[in-house]
């Protein structure tokens, strides 16, 4: 399902930045990509980010597009979706 990827890359990144205490826009920069990109990319807005841009965003924790996969259950629960309401 295109917003559970979409969910994980959001969250990893997230967590990647907060375990490196790397802001947003400190990855923008030190990756290269812009940071309406990593801000698309975090509010689930890009729909199809680019394995480039995943591999700088990689580059910047010096970890490969690999291990960017983790097991899921490390992670939040997905904030591209909102709980419906009743």
């Amino acid at each position: 399902d295109t917003s559970e990827t979409l969910a994980f890359i959001s969250n990893r990144i997230k967590m990647l930045c907060n375990e490196s205490g790397i802001s947003l826009s400190e990855l923008a920069l030190r990756g290269e990509v812009s940071l309406s990109t990593i801000n698309a990319i975090i509010l689930c807005k890009h729909r199809n980010p680019r394995l480039d841009t995943l591999r700088r965003i990689c580059s910047v924790f010096s970890i490969s597009i690999k291990d960017f996969w983790l097991d899921e259950s490390d992670l939040p629960p997905n904030p591209c979706t909102s709980p419906r309401v009743s």
